[in-house]
């Protein structure tokens, strides 16, 4: 594995992961389809929003969902209009996505435009899209795109909330056909067992059913108890239709649905009867690291160079990361800034067969030909031995394999 004056120790982690998408870009949420948006509280014109969101890496908010819709009105409740990425420079009526000029297809407010100068899409204050002369100055939503979704790994279909994923499935099944249905996914019939969780269930229901139909929930009695199926444990948190209060049912063939003609408040009925249902994956225990773009990141700790941490990482199965994209690069960054006692940390790219351009070892593929976040004044090779890529000081440093072996050093690792 290792040369016989090669001496490595790394510390595994433990624990669960973190599989928030936005992780890397701190204050925003994740709105699905691999977005995240945030609230920027400055008040600047159309134009000079647009400008700053692309200072974050960023462009302004393209709302083309109901998940997006919403989460654009909570971003901006209780703060006044703000500038969504839609607009028209003719100022007609003809509303285009900035970053695709695709038709903006939702229900929008067109304001009077008798001078026809430009107009632009706002959320009022009223959290109604409308639009205004895109000279005002409004605060705004930016967002990044390409953030990745989880659960296209782990539950396919799914949308990722809160370390775990939810699929919907509108075919209307027993409550054993869709337990059977979600367990060949790797998954449960959807547990909301706290009222986040509640809460979320309600919003993915308005989001993907129609408004009369019946869920499945996991839930069950069991001992005149209701119980969740996958843990057997009591209910806490619910919603049910006649208030905070279980009904008593006594039948070990109740169960209960989230019933749309009553607002998806919970309802007891036969585990026979035929409703849609959402599956449930927990992902906290995939990754014990940072999860990103369908990669898991760990780091390790107490390595002595470069093809050590190399020979470590492939110890493990994985091998050293490769943060080839924007969105990974700003999430290993993060990850290693909150991480104690990661100061010096290699990153699996050297010129050991390709000397003065470094290699990504695992893919190939020439570094300078992918996404770069050089330190200032780098990258700086030097001639009198093999080069590596090492991440230090909030940013990517070229290190000799002479001056490395001086530092206390961590390594990260990806699969």
């Amino acid at each position: 594995m290792t040369g016989p004056n090669v001496f490595y120790l790394y510390t595994r982690l433990t624990g669960s992961g973190i599989f928030d998408p936005c992780y890397f870009w701190s204050g925003s949420v994740y709105v699905g389809d691999g977005k995240c948006f945030k609230f920027l509280d400055q008040l600047n014109t159309f134009g000079r929003s647009q400008e700053a969101c692309e200072a974050e890496g960023a462009t302004l908010a393209e709302t083309r969902t109901p998940q997006q819709i919403d989460a654009a009105r909570t971003l901006s409740s209780d703060i006044g209009p703000v500038w969504l990425g839609g607009w028209d420079p003719d100022g007609g009526s003809n509303l285009v996505w900035l970053s695709d000029q695709q038709n903006v297809s939702l229900q929008v407010t067109i304001k009077s435009n008798k001078g026809k100068t430009a107009i632009c899409l706002a959320m009022n204050s009223a959290t109604e899209l409308t639009t205004k002369s895109c000279g005002r100055s409004l605060s705004f939503i930016c967002q990044i795109a390409g953030a990745g979704n989880p659960c296209d790994v782990y539950l396919p279909g799914g949308e990722y909330y809160d370390s775990n994923c939810f699929l919907p499935v509108v075919e209307h099944m027993t409550l054993e056909d869709a337990t059977l249905n979600c367990e060949k996914r790797e998954a449960k019939v959807a547990e909301p067992s706290t009222e986040r969780f509640v809460s979320h269930m309600t919003q993915v229901a308005n989001w993907n059913f129609e408004p009369a139909s019946d869920i499945w929930l996991g839930l069950t009695q069991l001992d005149s108890v209701f119980k969740w199926q996958s843990t057997g444990e009591s209910v806490t948190a619910g919603n049910w239709v006649n208030g905070d209060i279980q009904p008593l049912v006594f039948s070990s063939e109740s169960a209960v649905v989230m019933n749309g003609s009553f607002s998806w408040a919970w309802q007891v009925v036969s585990k026979s009867h035929a409703a849609g249902f959402v599956c449930q994956r927990n992902l906290t225990e995939e990754c014990i690291g940072v999860f990103s773009s369908g990669r898991c990141f760990t780091i390790h700790h107490n390595v002595t160079d470069w093809d050590a941490a190399k020979a470590a990482c492939e110890d493990s199965g994985s091998y050293l990361a490769e943060p080839k994209t924007e969105v990974l690069a700003r999430t290993v960054a993060k990850y290693v800034n909150d991480t104690a006692d990661a100061v010096y940390v290699f990153l699996g790219a050297s010129d050991s067969e390709t000397e003065g351009s470094l290699v990504w070892n695992h893919s190939r593929e020439l570094l300078n030909n992918t996404y770069t976040a050089w330190n200032p004044g780098q990258p700086e090779y030097h001639n009198d031995s093999d080069q590596f890529l090492q991440y230090s000081s909030g940013g990517w440093n070229v290190i000799s394999s002479n001056l490395s072996k001086s530092h206390n050093n961590s390594f990260l690792c990806e699969q």
